[in-house]
């Protein structure tokens, strides 16, 4: 009988994964990481998980990986904000705790798999010898945020949701008599309170925000901002400023402690640069290719063409102009039947 751990979160999705395997034949044992300081929380998640693994009648274990996503997510999350950049701490916690640190655990405690309850498919191909990442095809994909698993990883990890809508699985929860059927799903970052990232980062940094000027992109000062890290490209409300038209945060100067605003049709862009590109349909890319290519997790899929450069970076050139491509954020690419290529950070 195959062993897999089943990373449990106190949710729906990793509840019904387990139960998933379990009647599937596996031998599942439920794991909870902890990540953060926070004991409200943490009481919170690991009950739910473990009442979960007592209706299912298997062990539940929790690992304790603070200190690593500290140093791996957290540090990486602040200091992105404070350099004008946009993080996605989901992207990098699933490549260097969930399917990095807890997939370690998992083989060292002899198990064969790590599996969660992530919305996307594992396929293996044969004639190319490479596991593959395929979009799901709810609405409630998740292949954007996996785009960085390495073949090791993708060899270990098991998607038991990969077919399902999230409406099925509620419903399997609730055949299961599990309590987390109707619990509400978390749209948060799971270590910022209530979405104030600004706060958390001044708690976290002791690094104030500082306020500065709102430029036009011929250097016209505007107005005062409350600090850099209050805002994200692309964003209109909540800036704080009436100008009598819309404007947007089009860039962030962190040197200079300016924010440039502009209007809709100036945050249009033709082309962006990729780095630190992380590959799954082929081991590097050579030449140019012609693709999909999704900019914020959102975002729908626009054609493109991506070209290979140095220091593994890409070019891409989207077939038609997109608004506000965000430093920092990932660009994801896919081809036309959903498998994603790869994907890097936009630079």
């Amino acid at each position: 009988m195959k062993k897999v751990l089943v990373g449990m979160s106190g949710g729906v999705d990793s509840a019904v994964a387990a139960s998933l395997l379990l009647e599937t034949g596996y031998d599942v044992l439920g794991a909870t990481l902890i990540l953060t300081d926070s004991s409200i929380s943490n009481k919170k998640i690991i009950e739910d998980a473990k009442n979960v693994a007592t209706i299912l009648g298997i062990n539940h274990v929790t690992i304790d990986l603070k200190k690593e996503f500290k140093e791996k997510v957290i540090n990486y999350f602040t200091h992105e904000y404070l350099i004008g950049r946009t993080p996605n701490p989901c992207v990098v916690c699933n490549s260097n705790i969930k399917f990095g640190l807890m997939i370690d655990k998992a083989l060292e405690l002899n198990f064969n798999y790590l599996a969660t309850g992530h919305y996307a498919k594992i396929i293996y191909n044969k004639s190319t010898k490479r596991w593959l990442l395929q979009k799901n095809n709810s609405k409630k994909d998740q292949s954007y945020f996996l785009h960085r698993l390495t073949q090791n990883q993708l060899s270990h990890a098991l998607f038991p949701l990969a077919k399902f809508e999230k409406s099925e699985i509620r419903a399997i929860a609730e055949k299961y008599n599990l309590p987390v059927a109707n619990k509400k799903e978390s749209q948060d970052i799971c270590f910022v309170k209530e979405g104030n990232h600004t706060e958390f980062i001044e708690n976290y940094t002791n690094i104030k925000s500082t306020p500065g000027n709102f430029v036009d992109s011929e250097k016209n000062i505007l107005g005062m901002h409350k600090g850099i890290t209050y805002y994200t490209i692309g964003q209109r409300r909540h800036l704080g400023i009436s100008l009598g038209k819309h404007m947007y945060v089009m860039h962030i100067n962190s040197n200079q402690n300016e924010i440039v605003l502009g209007e809709h049709s100036e945050g249009l862009c033709s082309s962006l640069i990729v780095e630190n590109v992380n590959y799954i349909t082929y081991e590097n890319l050579k030449s140019e290719i012609n693709a999909f290519v999704k900019i914020r997790a959102r975002a729908s899929s626009v054609p493109c063409k991506i070209i290979p450069l140095t220091d593994n970076s890409v070019k891409v050139i989207f077939s038609e102009p997109q608004f506000f491509p965000a430093p920092g954020q990932c660009a994801v690419f896919y081809d036309e039947k959903g498998y994603v290529l790869g994907g890097g950070f936009i630079k």
